[in-house]
């Protein structure tokens, strides 16, 4: 893989919808990882490294607040962004994901257009540690 591209890492358990996003991120300069399930993303994880992590929120195996959860036990330092997708309007699976990492959450259906303007977003602001501050608030 190229060094300069931003990987991003695509779990997603539709498998037509996993295709047309990795192919259309692929045609955008994005290199991209695939898995079909929680597990499957963990592993890539661990072994890629990705920028950015796009998440479905339902799915088999491990779903996504399962992920987000797991991902953040395993490295509580780690930023990477976290974009749910989901096609269910259930604010409390979506809250949930926030309070496990996510950062954004994107609803289904939704444009090419849009999800690469959301990457590209998130990729910018992405905290480096040593920018990172902690503020408290009383």
């Amino acid at each position: 893989m190229e060094t300069n591209k931003k990987t991003i890492l695509i779990i997603e358990d539709e498998k037509a919808i996993n295709k047309i996003i990795a192919h259309n991120l692929k045609i955008n300069g994005f290199n991209v990882l695939s898995a079909s399930n929680g597990e499957e993303g963990l592993k890539l994880f661990e072994k890629e490294k990705p920028d950015l992590i796009l998440l479905d929120i339902m799915m088999p195996v491990m779903d996504g607040n399962t992920f987000c959860k797991e991902l953040r036990h395993r490295y509580p330092n780690d930023k990477t962004p976290i974009i749910i997708m989901t096609a269910k309007h259930d604010n409390t699976q979506v809250l949930e994901s926030f309070k496990y990492g996510a950062v954004d959450f994107i609803d289904k259906p939704f444009t090419i257009d849009f999800l690469i303007d959301e990457i590209k977003k998130h990729l910018e602001n992405k905290i480096d540690d040593t920018d990172f501050i902690d503020y408290h608030f009383f």
